[in-house]
């Protein structure tokens, strides 16, 4: 059963990945935020050359899963057996490492490919890092020397079987795990179990139906590269239509595999997890990599071992909506806070078999990963705003390719909610020739679909500006005074409603904000500067 391997591979020596404690060692996942950064830094400034070099990191990686092809001109003495077998030589630096066989290798033999094993170093995983990475971002140091003499222990007692190898460090250095097969695999992959034919899993199906294709986000990214118009079902970045330049590009292409692509690799493995569990998996048996647990993966995944992935993006999100957890603007995302705790209970349920507890989780941690997608394009439209709600609004096509990718990584699930509300955020929001979006609408828009997923008005907030304020009436949270955490601007009203997400309130209480104090009806309250207490 699962619990019995989870308690088998407990170790002290796993680090912590933020509050969360993994059960198997994923350092590795949390390395895949490496290809991230890079490409984030390629493309601060971009030119095509850039964006080629850029490419080649998202399509070839660099940094995850690690994989020496080498050479034997003499063939491998005995057959070696892939997962289960390993061998060890020295590093460019002088160590003996040893790395795992990938695949089975017959005697004779004269190609194989290894596995290097991590440090179980979350803040550096692995000492060979070169893939497609650019030559200033690779370390070689731990990679094998080009020529040298690898060992094989066949236990027993028997004796060292030996053999010469040969490889070139920067062509055969190459990687399992890019952030583009999470997308370009999707059709396989976010199949119940991975298996062709299964259905999509439920988190995914909202996606395939509304692009009408599983490689949606790889099919936006390449066309961004090119500046081309994509052809989806729904949801069309139509960016030559549209003049994008190449500051803009770059916005879809970074945010695409950041927010788009890896919200949905985490979802990949929370489901993964849970089919494990159904399936009554030891920890590996049904995983690709022997000893992983597919949770802990996820973990890795929204964390990262740079801060460029979907934990954040929540944290700067928080800081922009009076979300985080110690202040309305400073501490932690409110958002990182609860999914660290769903990923827990997660983890509860499943050391203990619990599937369909644990699969009740998975809307839970979706919900806390939507949060910066729909936060992300409120801002965007904010900024692109024209129909007069923000008083000094800044549309350009770069914001407006911002607020757009934003929008594509939850517009599926606001199309399955409402299809009204979806198309009144993609007319708002796609990319196109006019630059400027009705902000209430598409506040509106998002608001009537809060219940559906399932989030409320106070884990939204409400755009702050700089005073430490929401921006303008138009801004103010949904849901009345109990989502309200911040000075009210002067001459605004605070109806209470029932909140289009999860809460309800009754009251029907109106407040303003006049000078440093919130008038209720006959009731005055003073108002610090630190936020509103009731």
């Amino acid at each position: 059963m699962l619990c019995a391997s989870v308690a088998q591979i407990v170790t002290a020596s796993i680090q912590k990945i933020g509050p969360y404690t993994p059960i198997t060692e994923v350092s590795d996942r949390g390395a895949l935020s490496n290809d991230q950064r890079i490409i984030l830094e390629l493309l601060k400034n971009p030119t095509q050359s850039q964006f080629q070099a850029a490419k080649r990191v998202y399509e070839e990686g660099g940094s995850s899963g690690p994989i020496a092809t080498i050479f034997v001109p003499g063939g491998v003495p005995l057959a070696l057996k892939g997962s289960k077998d390993e061998v060890t030589a020295d590093s460019i630096d002088g160590r003996v490492m040893s790395s795992a066989i990938v695949e089975d290798v017959p005697a004779g033999g004269t190609t194989v490919k290894l596995r290097y094993y991590g440090t179980g170093n979350f803040d550096a995983p692995h000492l060979c890092i070169v893939g497609g990475l650019p030559r200033n971002e690779r370390i070689t140091d731990g990679c094998y020397n080009a020529t040298g003499t690898m060992k094989f222990d066949t236990g027993f007692g028997a004796p060292t079987v030996t053999f010469a190898y040969e490889y070139d460090v920067l062509k055969n250095n190459t990687n399992k795990r890019s952030i583009q097969g999470f997308s370009s695999n999707a059709d396989t992959l976010m199949r119940v179990g991975g298996i062709d034919g299964n259905p999509f899993y439920d988190s995914f199906q909202p996606f395939v139906d509304y692009y009408g294709r599983a490689d949606y986000a790889d099919h936006i990214i390449q066309s961004a590269i090119v500046n081309n118009d994509t052809d989806l079902l729904n949801g069309n970045f139509n960016m030559k239509t549209a003049g994008y330049d190449q500051k803009a590009a770059a916005q879809v292409f970074f945010k695409a595999t950041a927010y788009v692509i890896m919200s949905m690799a985490i979802l990949y493995e929370v489901e993964t997890a849970v089919y494990q569990c159904d399936s009554s998996c030891d920890i590996g048996d049904c995983n690709e990599d022997p000893n992983i647990f597919s949770l802990d993966e996820a973990v890795a995944y929204f964390r990262g071992q740079h801060d460029v992935l979907m934990a954040q993006l929540n944290q700067l999100r928080c800081a922009n909506f009076g979300t985080c957890s110690d202040l309305p603007t400073l501490g932690d995302a409110t958002a990182n806070d609860n999914i660290f705790k769903f990923f827990g209970e997660m983890q509860t349920y499943l050391n203990v078999a619990d599937c369909e507890k644990a699969r009740g989780v998975i809307p839970k941690i979706a919900s806390q990963l939507w949060l910066g997608l729909l936060q992300g394009t409120l801002r965007y439209a904010w900024i692109t705003d024209g129909a007069g709600h923000n008083p000094a609004p800044r549309p350009t096509a770069t914001a407006q390719a911002e607020g757009a990718i934003f929008a594509a990584g939850i517009l599926p699930l606001i199309d399955k909610c409402n299809q009204a509300s979806a198309k009144t955020i993609y007319d708002n929001l796609s990319p196109s020739e006019r630059v400027g979006c009705d902000f209430v609408a598409v506040k509106k828009a998002f608001e009537s679909c809060y219940k559906d997923l399932g989030i409320d008005c106070a884990e939204v907030g409400g755009l702050i500006g700089g005073t430490g304020s929401y921006e303008v009436c138009a801004t103010i949270p949904c849901g009345g005074t109990v989502a309200v955490k911040l000075d009210v601007p002067e001459g605004c009203s605070v109806t209470d409603v029932e909140d289009p997400g999860l809460g309800t309130i009754s009251a029907a209480t109106s407040l303003s904000l006049r000078g440093g104090f919130l008038v209720f009806s006959g009731l005055i309250v003073i108002a610090t500067s630190i936020g509103v207490f009731m």
